[in-house]
């Protein structure tokens, strides 16, 4: 999945998971179904390593911090954060876009987010309300794709977000 959804097939998977070839087709009758598991695994990583982000941080955080620690649980992409890993979690929009059988994971995915954002907020003086925190995760989004796109790194995004939260803040 390194080389992302669109170059994925039955053979370069069973490649990478060192398997017989057979093992992927014989378990997953269509690569669409193949490309779904690993959504869905993916997604369940991702989730885990966003609540041990939050697990770990301070219970006071300031708008700094809370930048920081949301591009963390966003898309798990610190500055200096490996960008095809991030380009691999952002190209799931676009495959659910293609896919509509992929759309509840994705939706599921980001509930979970959201409810993860919101806590983070409820350390902060920031706004507190699931509408901000859905703001703040699509500024993130945007700001993090306009970075990887431009190859100006996750400090910009950063940037983005603090801007952000000066303005929520008055």
């Amino acid at each position: 999945m390194e080389a992302g959804f669109a170059r994925a097939t039955h053979r370069s998977i069973a490649r990478r998971a060192d398997l017989p070839l057979a093992s992927t087709t014989y378990y997953f009758a269509s690569l669409e179904a193949l490309l779904g598991a690993a959504l869905e695994e993916l997604a369940r990583r991702w989730s885990a390593a966003a609540r041990q982000a939050l697990d770990r941080a301070p219970q006071r955080l300031t708008a700094d911090q809370c930048a920081s620690l949301t591009l963390d649980l966003v898309a798990l992409a610190p500055a200096g954060g490996d960008s095809a890993a991030t380009t691999l979690l952002y190209e799931r929009y676009l495959e659910a876009a293609r896919h509509p059988h992929l759309r509840p994971l994705v939706r599921a995915y980001d509930r979970d987010l959201d409810a993860l954002v919101l806590e983070l907020l409820g350390r902060t003086d920031l706004p507190r309300t699931e509408a901000f925190a859905r703001v703040v995760v699509a500024t993130a989004d945007g700001a993090l794709v306009r970075s990887l796109a431009e190859g100006v790194g996750a400090d910009v995004a950063r940037q983005t977000l603090r801007t952000l939260f000066d303005h929520a803040t008055g």
